[in-house]
């Protein structure tokens, strides 16, 4: 008389382990938005809470590397209204806001800026990675005015709450602060500055970044201003000057590893 039921159990749990091992299969072949389909059909139909929010996780991770925010977004509410109580909730509330990761990615070995005018040629700035996880990117950096070094020193990024820093030679600046909102601003060592556009693609020597981030130096005395692009798991891709009227790029990408 318990047969049937136990059928029942069987025939899902084998849907539950095919739906993640399909959802594992197309991320691995790097069909995102279909692998994302799976680990929620997984997360929907496994009985056990711990794998269903890693899935959820998961499938918002995706959807964060390609820059989907608003839909991460959506899956983090649901993983918060039903998996509240999960000990790594704090870490996904902080994962909702920090969208697109503009931190130097872990798999970073080197950066290497340029001047736009000789790329490279006349000042160079080299960023070499030694140690880099997911909270933090840490190495050194080497600026050149054509092959004469003009400075050196620590270089390393990191989230403090939802605000990019970057630490240069002891000294710490905000670089994006979260959650992404035009005209958006803030104060760091006495310098104003704010977010004037995202979501941007920016073509560089190194090549074209999509989702990016502009972040404009604020100075109410000039009728100029400084605004640095930054690219997703990248960082900074170009610095440029830029008036109402025109835009001249000062430093670029040129190339990285």
């Amino acid at each position: 008389m318990y047969k049937f039921p136990f059928i029942i159990a069987l025939f899902l749990l084998s849907c539950s382990n095919s739906y993640i091992e399909e959802a594992q299969k197309l991320e691995v072949q790097g069909k995102y938005l279909e692998a994302i389909d799976y680990y929620k059909k997984y997360a929907n139909s496994v009985n056990d809470k711990e794998k269903a929010f890693d899935s959820l996780s998961k499938a918002a991770k995706l959807y964060r590397q390609l820059y989907l925010c608003e839909r991460a977004s959506e899956i983090y509410e649901t993983m918060s209204k039903n998996y509240g109580d999960n000990p790594k909730m704090e870490e996904a509330r902080q994962d909702n806001f920090i969208c697109p990761d503009y931190k130097p990615s872990k798999n970073l070995r080197k950066i290497v800026y340029g001047d736009s005018q000789s790329l490279g040629k006349n000042a160079r700035e080299v960023i070499s990675f030694s140690k880099s996880d997911d909270k933090k990117s840490s190495g050194t950096y080497v600026l050149y005015a054509g092959k004469r070094i003009l400075d050196r020193g620590n270089i390393s990024y990191y989230y403090q709450n939802f605000d990019l820093i970057s630490l240069k030679k002891n000294e710490k600046r905000i670089l994006v602060q979260y959650p992404l909102k035009k005209d958006r601003q803030w104060q760091d060592n006495k310098k104003k500055y704010y977010i004037i556009g995202y979501g941007m693609e920016i073509e560089t020597k190194a090549g074209k970044f999509k989702g990016c981030v502009a972040v404009a130096e604020k100075n109410n005395d000039i009728d100029f201003r400084q605004v640095s692009y930054y690219a997703p798991n990248i960082g900074r891709v170009l610095t440029t000057i830029e008036s109402k009227s025109k835009k001249n790029r000062i430093m670029e990408i040129i190339s990285y590893e």
